[in-house]
């Protein structure tokens, strides 16, 4: 692909249409993203940029006569990148990346916040890259009283000025109208409205031009600012102009942001009218009592509170639908279409089982993203992570990996994802290598399972008793163990100085329905396609694994018993042993099927924690999701659908090892499990999360293996302070 316009085929016409390149930059909380949905609709995707894991989006824009592809760059405040997303932005719009430069850029700007928003908008003029500037907020600036000559603030920019307020639809017409306008002749780059120093201007001047360059590109290669038209030439211009000059890049910067902030402070003056001070003075009012020492935290615990009680207790009704379809519907649909055999059992035990273990928290994902989406939208989230900082920076962890760990608590996927709105790639690493150790709930259903079975039910002081106190603490040993990991991870193979949290307070706004909507739409989309299709395999391989071989004196002797009950109970009593000879059949085929041989194999590496065999089997299956474990042990004891909630409990106390005797499940047996659960990241969507955010298998294997090896030592540890106490 060049970066002239290239022609495709229209799909419904079959008329051709030039289709041209357009990049989408601006400031964080500048509109850009609405607007890019505004322009794109449901015409869009999610990618990452070549060779990179910084998520970005593309969507089609249909213009009048043309066809726009629309890049959203991640939010920049600078093209002198500070962070992986301004790298990206900067070496997409200078093509040094491996992209092409697209054929034009919209810059965004909030014209609430024009003055701070100039600078980027200034380096992509100096790229010679023909630009757009659009306004966005204008409803936000119609409210508080200011008013914008986009007349004036054209002449001074020497570029196309359009207002918009894009969730509207307002002024997208007249952006299609600009957007044509530069792309239709040769882009010329208009001369620098800022002067630097005497010295420095005469100096740029007389040297630029005998690099065959201008002085806004050879004041990039001063700065230290290697763009795609750093050529060896403008590099010595550059060197020379700074050694006559006496100064270093650091200085050079200096210089040129000091010159460029000065003439963006006149530009305002000239340009903007306001009759209103709204803003300054609720604003302020507001974060006075959101941001107070005191108060903040107490009214960010109550958001935070409505949100996690939100993900837990409004998906349940979604979920137990998606379980009934995925457990019950489907598998009965399926079973009235194909007969009893291999492949029914592929379809309902393999795939529908598999892959509805992982569909069924697509509800908490999009609660999470939809708290997440307004708390952004409103500016809140911002000041969130402005509260907490402090505290996370204690482990070498900013304020905003607090909201990804805290969703962790509902289900580490939602919590990878939610940390992609962390800028620093070793924070935004440390943060996804960790959310895994916080308890989910998941793992509550092993939790309560074995709390249930081995934890006495006594009271400690009041309404508190002793198994709440259990699983309390089994929470706390995942938090303390996160916050130990990220410190380690920060000082190791993540070192670098924990970075300040330099962000943006953005204005209070009312969120946008549009916006909110097509974001959620998108999450869904992605967690689908991308965790859904790993899921989709592991899971036929592990019904393989616990359903073969098939051995013919197994399956003979079931089908005898079974016509022995058939030929002789009654039918009343039939039900209820048909039941309980199926799931003994489904015990005694699992030992014997490659998941059994591999239980056995694994029986000497667990052995030292105290687990046997069936355990190793539960462990194994529970790589698919933790709550397998659950089930896998039903399968194993041979406990029916008839049984009732404390069938398995018992099972597992009356449970002898045949050689001596001995109890197989003891407290410190269940506690050394606990503890391996709390550590373990037995949960193969978790693993394709991580691979998809990450954009490789590295850092994947590296978290299931450092927290296999964490879960086996802590256990290992755990049996043999018990074993000494004992």
């Amino acid at each position: 692909m060049t970066r002239n316009s290239v022609r495709l085929q229209a799909q419904n016409s079959g008329l051709v249409r030039p289709v041209r390149r357009i990049a989408l930059a601006g400031n964080p909380n500048s509109g850009k993203t609405t607007l890019f949905n505004a322009l794109t609709g449901l015409h869009q995707k999610v990618a990452n940029y070549p060779g990179v894991t910084v998520e970005h989006q593309t969507g089609l824009w249909s213009g009048t006569d043309c066809d726009y592809h629309i890049t959203d760059l991640p939010g920049s405040y600078s093209l002198l990148p500070r962070s992986p997303d301004e790298a990206i932005a900067s070496d997409w719009l200078s093509g040094c990346g491996k992209e092409p430069r697209p054929d034009a850029v919209i810059c965004v700007a909030d014209v609430t916040n024009l003055a701070r928003h100039l600078y980027l908008v200034g380096q992509i003029i100096d790229l010679g890259i023909p630009t757009v500037l659009a306004l966005t907020m204008g409803d936000e600036a119609e409210r508080i009283g200011l008013s914008m000559d986009t007349a004036r603030l054209s002449a001074h920019l020497s570029v196309p000025v359009v207002g918009v307020i894009a969730p509207q639809g307002r002024g997208l017409g007249e952006l299609e109208l600009a957007v044509r306008g530069v792309l239709a002749e040769p882009w010329e780059t208009p001369p620098r409205g800022y002067l630097l120093p005497p010295a420095f201007e005469n100096r740029l001047k007389e040297y630029a031009p005998k690099a065959g360059a201008s002085d806004r590109q050879a004041l990039f290669c001063v700065c230290g600012q290697h763009t795609g038209a750093c050529t060896d030439s403008l590099e010595k211009v550059a060197s020379q102009v700074r050694s006559e000059l006496g100064i270093d890049e650091e200085t050079a910067r200096r210089f040129v942001v000091e010159a460029r902030f000065n003439w963006h402070r006149e530009i305002c003056r000239d340009v903007e009218k306001r009759t209103g001070t709204a803003r300054s003075g609720w604003t302020r009012r507001l974060d006075d009592l959101l941001l107070n020492r005191y108060l903040g935290p107490v009214f960010l615990t109550a958001a935070l509170a409505i949100m996690f009680q939100a993900i837990f207790k409004w998906a349940e009704w979604p979920m137990g639908a998606i379980e009934t379809v995925t457990g019950e519907w489907l598998p009965g649909l399926a079973g009235r279409v194909l007969a009893p055999g291999p492949l029914l059992s592929l379809v309902n035990d393999g795939i529908f089982a598999g892959v509805g273990s992982v569909v069924v928290f697509l509800p908490q994902i999009l609660l999470l993203f939809l708290f997440l989406s307004i708390l952004e939208d409103t500016g809140y989230l911002a000041r969130a992570a402005f509260i907490l900082d402090r505290i996370m920076s204690r482990v070498g962890l900013s304020g905003r990996s607090f909201i990804p760990l805290l969703s962790s608590f509902a289900c580490a996927i939602p919590g990878i994802m939610a940390a992609r709105t962390i800028p620093h790639r070793r924070d935004r690493l440390a943060t996804i290598l960790v959310a895994p150790l916080m308890t989910c709930s998941a793992r509550l259903v092993i939790y309560t399972l074995l709390i249930a079975a081995f934890v006495p039910d006594q009271k400690l002081w009041g309404p508190f008793g002793l198994q709440g106190a259990s699983l309390l603490g089994l929470y706390l040993v995942g938090i303390v163990g996160a916050a130990l990991v990220a410190a380690i991870f920060r000082h190791t193979i993540l070192r670098g100085p924990t970075p300040p949290l330099l962000m943006e307070l953005p204005p209070y706004r009312r969120p946008r329905l549009r916006s909110t909507v097509l974001t959620l739409l998108q999450r869904a989309k992605t967690f689908l396609v991308s965790a859904g299709t790993i899921i989709f395999a592991a899971s036929i391989v592990l019904w393989g694994l616990s359903s073969y071989p098939r051995w013919s004196h197994i399956e003979e002797n079931y089908e005898a018993r079974r016509a022995a009950v058939l030929g002789l109970m009654a039918p009343a009593d039939q039900e209820v042993e048909m039941a309980k000879l199926d799931q003994e059949f489904a015990a005694e085929r699992l030992q014997h099927s490659f998941a059994g041989y591999i239980g056995r194999a694994m029986e000497p590496l667990i052995a030292p924690l105290g687990f046997d065999w069936k355990i190793g089997i539960g462990i194994l299956g529970s790589f698919a999701a933790r709550e397998v474990f659950v089930s896998t042990m039903g399968v194993v004891y041979g406990v029916g659908s008839t049984d009732d909630g404390a069938a398995l409990v018992d099972k597992l106390r009356a449970d002898r090892d045949p050689a001596t005797g001995r109890p197989i499940w003891t407290p410190l047996v269940a506690l050394s499990l606990l503890i391996f659960y709390a550590f373990a990241l037995q949960c193969i969507s978790t693993v394709a999360v991580i691979k998809r955010e990450t954009n490789s298998w590295r850092w994947p294997a590296f978290a299931f293996a450092y927290t296999g090896l964490l879960a086996y030592g802590a256990a290992f540890l755990t049996r043999q302070i018990g074993l000494w106490l004992s």
